[in-house]
């Protein structure tokens, strides 16, 4: 075909998703920066419940009635988007 389109990089992994298994900040940043370098339109931050919670509590982005989405976010997520903004604030 010979023509180049982007994709958009969306929901490669999240935390609370796969029990035994959490995405670490080097995940994170190993991943978007996998997107950028290939040239994706975009990559997501991808986020929800915590699976193995009985009320599965953080929701995050799914539920944003109690708490604002940054406020439910975990350490590792928001080391992430810190790392994130200054490793792709600069391009």
């Amino acid at each position: 075909m010979g023509t180049v389109v982007p994709l958009h990089y969306q929901e490669p992994f999240r935390r609370g998703f796969t029990k035994g298994w959490e995405p670490t900040v080097e995940d994170f940043v190993t991943d978007a920066r996998g997107a950028v370098g290939s040239g994706a339109a975009g990559w997501c931050m991808h986020n929800g419940d915590q699976r193995d919670a009985p009320d599965g509590k953080p929701r995050r982005s799914f539920d944003m009635r109690e708490q604002r989405l940054f406020d439910q976010l975990d350490d590792v997520e928001k080391e992430a988007l810190e790392r994130l903004s200054a490793i792709l604030g600069n391009r």
